[in-house]
């Protein structure tokens, strides 16, 4: 099946299955990375401490992914460390876990990147398509330190399933109490304490409120004893591999956000020195990566971490349209793709913004589009061709919405999930209710609860932000932000009937389609 059926073809079979293979962060996808802007891939692989910021799908851990596959072929030591798998741990023995999948990361590298033979095809070509650097390790040297990191990671697991005593002191509106639990197995004694108490209940206990904490804890101790140690380990890497060492944690907004400053502390407390490099890709509003105190905690962005920001927005429209057909086209270069046979130009610039921007969901929709396109033309409907469409992208993208919805459920715990899908709620209704148009006007000087919640929404790829200080004739003196209310609310089998959808986008609209004082949005209201 040819010419205008070219949907069916082997071709864009092909490119449905290696955008399928790469829609999860691997090797594949630091292959397909292209930058968002000018200079980012070179900021990020620098000698400086760097967090990512960006909205899921985004590209974070396919930049990551590339700096470290970048480092293994340069035989610069390099461990890439997804946090994921610890969510639900609580501290310190997530601190724990992820230094034992650290020191096992790099006992990897020592294993095989630092002395493998440069003519070990089946080996580098698993990592990258470039040519590694000539071996600069000493292979004896090498085997004992990885003999070494192998006794310091079984201490760990030794010291992560040994129980503790947990005193905790929580100050709350000058109320001091004292908590303490119980656990059981095997317990030992420190003074007058047993050590017999589980820092899990004791955390989980506190985590209701915001309260400052304070505890003293056996295993963050011997942590703490433990950073001169673990510096000295890294001194050993960087100098049998004469190189720079790189630290990537990834996907750091899924273990608790009020245990982030002290993971983040640690680590930067071993990287101190020089010649240490830690680089984190996170979720911008469900990230604390600093704790202001005596002392601080984590690391203060311009001070001691920079930042990078992943996230295009549909506000330069076409500078985010042409960053994700360039995405695309990378990868019907690879298969033999024809684009300009596949989608209509109207299906272009719907898919835009359906996706929000979004790079992982432009993908995803652009291949729903096509699968939607093809149940369209089987089932004899004709008469908007062989091409996807825009409607077929509507489509697609209104069965986009449970995955919204499942990703709201992931990526949040229930007493803040609550609150967001009330605040959801509330702007779906002002849409469909109220303006009956698919953009909001919010006021900028905000206050910070609501500011958090529009950050919580634009994360989640709920709303997307459009505009930035817009003036209402009828607000004199007041500027605000103008978002887009996410098309599965509103397209497929939601699509709803006397509702105006706002074509912020097009090369000729003025501004003046959102200056109107019925778009504000009033949560009392």
């Amino acid at each position: 099946m040819t010419g205008e059926h070219y949907i069916f073809e082997e071709a864009t079979a092909q490119l449905i299955t290696l955008i399928e293979e790469s829609t999860r962060a691997s090797q594949i996808t630091a292959k397909y990375f292209i930058e968002p802007a000018p200079g980012t891939l070179s900021r990020a692989k620098s000698r400086r401490h760097h967090i990512v910021f960006g909205r899921r799908g985004s590209g974070k851990s396919s930049l990551l992914n590339k700096i470290h596959s970048e480092n293994l072929i340069h035989r610069c030591p390099s461990a890439f460390v997804d946090l994921e798998k610890f969510k639900g741990h609580i501290y310190p023995d997530l601190l724990l876990s992820i230094l034992i999948d650290t020191f096992s990361e790099f006992k990897i590298w020592l294993d095989s990147a630092a002395i493998a033979p440069s003519n070990k095809r089946s080996f580098w070509e698993s990592i990258s398509f470039l040519q590694p650097d000539k071996r600069r390790a000493d292979i004896t040297a090498t085997k004992a330190l990885s003999k070494k990191l192998g006794l310091e990671i079984e201490e760990l697991n030794r010291l992560l399933h040994q129980e503790e005593v947990v005193q905790v002191s929580t100050v709350d509106n000058a109320k001091i109490s004292q908590k303490s639990q119980t656990g059981g197995g095997i317990g030992a004694t420190s003074g007058n304490v047993n050590l017999g108490v589980e820092a899990k209940s004791i955390r989980a206990a506190s985590r209701f409120s915001e309260k400052m904490t304070a505890y003293q804890s056996e295993k963050h101790k011997i942590l703490q004893r433990n950073v001169i140690r673990y510096q000295n380990i890294f001194k050993e890497i960087r100098s049998i591999s004469n190189s720079e060492v790189f630290l990537i944690l990834d996907d750091l907004y899924h273990i608790p956000k009020q245990d982030q400053p002290d993971v983040i502390d640690y680590f930067h407390k071993i990287a101190k020195g020089g010649n240490f490099w830690i680089k984190i890709g996170t979720v911008r509003h469900r990230t604390s990566h600093y704790r202001n105190g005596n002392p601080p905690i984590g690391m203060k962005l311009s001070d001691d971490i920079d930042s990078i920001d992943l996230d295009v927005t549909l506000e330069k429209y076409s500078t985010t349209k042409a960053f994700l057909f360039k995405v695309l086209t990378e990868f019907a270069l690879d298969s033999g793709a024809d684009l300009s046979s596949i989608l209509t130009d109207g299906a272009k610039d719907r898919l835009v913004l359906v996706s929000g921007g979004v790079a992982r969901d432009f993908l995803s929709l652009f291949r729903k589009a096509i699968e939607e396109a093809r149940e369209r033309i089987t089932s004899g409907k004709l008469s908007r061709g062989g091409r996807v469409t825009s409607e077929d992208t509507n489509r697609a993208s209104g069965k986009y919405y449970d995955d919204k919805l499942q990703e709201l459920d992931r990526d949040t715990n229930d007493e803040d999930r609550e609150s967001i899908e009330e605040f959801i709620e509330s702007v779906r209704q002002f849409c469909f209710d109220r303006s009956k148009t698919n953009c909001i006007l919010i006021e900028k000087d905000r206050s910070n609860d609501l500011n958090n919640v529009v950050g919580e929404l634009v994360d989640l790829k709920i709303l997307h932000q459009v505009r930035t200080g817009i003036s209402v004739s009828k607000e004199p003196g007041k500027r605000f932000d103008a978002y887009m209310l996410d098309y599965s609310f509103y397209t497929g089998d939601r699509t709803k009937r006397n509702f105006t959808v706002i074509d912020f986008w097009k090369a000729n609209a003025s501004d003046e389609i959102l200056r109107r004082v019925g778009l504000i949005y009033d949560r009392a209201a």
